[in-house]
């Protein structure tokens, strides 16, 4: 009897010391990140706690590092990531090597890391944790076969006085960051309120974007396009505008990066192929209208079936499209099949803004187009630089050849445009034959260029401001 009960609670023993192992075991795996063994999010935030209560308490400052890692995703894309986790556990090891025992370091995210520096005897300190950090950094991570390349971002806040709670703090440190981040001559920023966060600004953005969607803010604009060889209008390109309630007339570049970002370039672009389609069966002659497409489109739309149904909602032959893409547009199998649809179709595709990137040659390989559209960037030159008017020549060359016509861009002045008569463009545009004008001013444009040229005089357009 007294060996079953020795025996029995040897056993009960056991059971209840492997139960306590197992339950430290989870405790410890819910609270650590298992590639670098240092503590998680879940640990930080309550270790983040603790430190405002003991800081609170003594009446000592602490500092919040936040950390992230400089185009992780591209060495996870270009190495793997095998060699991504392993430059992930080096880092992790470099920073815990220049903190003191009283510093706490966690791993927050895939590449991101925070640090709590405590306690703070004066900024400098901050810096001085900054300076050796970055030092760390400078010796490439050998991982795998191969030496990275790694940077860091840091944004600093410090407690009490940027923050008496911890979410305050973790707010100010990840403005900060992200202020060091968008910084090309800084890679660590200490919070101020100063700081702008951008983040906050594009999210109001985006708010005001689908507001201005509902409600029919955004208009578009109509540049003629001058036909070189006739000198009369070969059509137009659409350009959309903001008519913001407060700000007025907004222009594309302050809010179609946010649009693309948002995912609203979708609806957006959906409405401008609708109303460029609807306009352009208002104007006396069946002209062409020439519309920009956004890469995201490709992404997230269907644009086949987007254009299909502006013209069959405008009535307009689909002969008189033309759709502008630049080589932001990857061609993958599936966004080349969508080209090739809509050419079958009957719409025109053209490569706008070309020679400003690294790949249109490439490119131009890729998918037969159209047209070439000229950066004005080499038009706005080529009377003071050789290199531009030969880069033009040779574009125009290289076109011909390929059986596709050329627009040039930007035209400003009579000498710009009798260069491009010489060199052999198909089209011109640019202020000295029109600014962007509204649909009804486009309009009236377009007919009383019918009629100059009906009577002879069409030799010089007017010039229009904008509406």
């Amino acid at each position: 009897m007294d060996i079953a009960i020795d025996t029995t609670s040897l056993l009960g023993l056991r059971h209840v010391k492997t139960g306590i192992l197992r339950a430290a075991s989870e405790s410890y795996l819910s609270r650590h990140d298992i590639l670098t063994r240092l503590p998680n999010r879940l640990l930080f935030a309550e270790e983040l706690k603790r430190t405002f209560l003991t800081s609170h308490r003594s009446g000592t400052d602490f500092a919040l590092h936040l950390l992230d890692l400089g185009r992780f995703k591209d060495i996870n894309d270009n190495h793997g990531h095998a060699v991504g986790d392993e430059v992930i556990q080096t880092v992790a090891r470099r920073l815990r090597g220049r903190l003191r025992k009283s510093d706490f370091i966690a791993r927050i995210g895939g590449d991101e890391f925070a640090v709590i520096q405590r306690p703070l005897v004066g900024r400098q300190q901050a810096v001085d944790l900054i300076t050796a950090i970055q030092a760390a950094m400078r010796v490439p991570c050998a991982a795998g076969n191969t030496d990275v390349e790694v940077a860091l971002a840091i944004g600093v806040a410090v407690a009490p006085s940027d923050g008496k709670t911890s979410t305050e703090l973790m707010k100010c440190a990840d403005v900060a960051l992200y202020a060091a981040k968008s910084d090309p001559d800084s890679n660590y920023r200490f919070y101020d309120t100063g700081i702008k966060d951008s983040r906050a600004e594009r999210r109001a953005l985006e708010g005001a974007l689908r507001n201005a969607h509902e409600n029919k803010e955004f208009v578009l604009f109509y540049q003629p396009i001058l036909d070189l060889a006739t000198n009369r209008i070969w059509g137009c390109e659409a350009l959309v505008r903001w008519n913001h309630p407060v700000k007025g007339m907004v222009a594309p570049l302050e809010f179609i990066p946010t649009a693309e970002e948002s995912g609203l370039i979708g609806p957006i672009g959906d409405w401008i192929l609708d109303e460029a389609c609807s306009a352009a069966m208002t104007w006396d002659r069946p002209l062409k209208v020439a519309i920009n497409l956004s890469p995201v489109q490709f992404k997230r739309r269907d644009v086949f079936a987007s254009v299909k149904r502006a013209l069959a909602t405008s009535g307009m032959p689909a002969r008189r499209l033309v759709l502008e893409i630049t080589e932001s547009v990857k061609l993958t199998e599936e966004a080349t099949a969508t080209l090739t649809r809509l050419k079958a179709l009957g719409v025109s595709i053209a490569l706008d803004d070309f020679g400003t990137g690294y790949a249109s040659m490439s490119y131009l390989r890729s998918f037969p187009f159209d047209k070439i559209k000229i950066d004005q960037s080499f038009v706005r030159g080529m009377m003071g630089s050789p290199d531009s008017r030969a880069i033009i020549k040779a574009t125009i060359g290289l076109a011909n050849d390929l059986k596709m016509s050329t627009t040039a861009e930007g035209v400003e002045t009579e000498e710009q445009l009798n260069a491009l008569r010489l060199a052999g463009a198909s089209q011109a545009q640019g202020y000295l034959i029109a600014k962007p004008m509204s649909r009804d001013a486009i309009a009236s444009f377009i007919a009383d260029h019918e009629r100059a040229q009906s009577n002879g005089q069409g030799k010089k357009l007017p010039v229009r401001a904008i509406a």
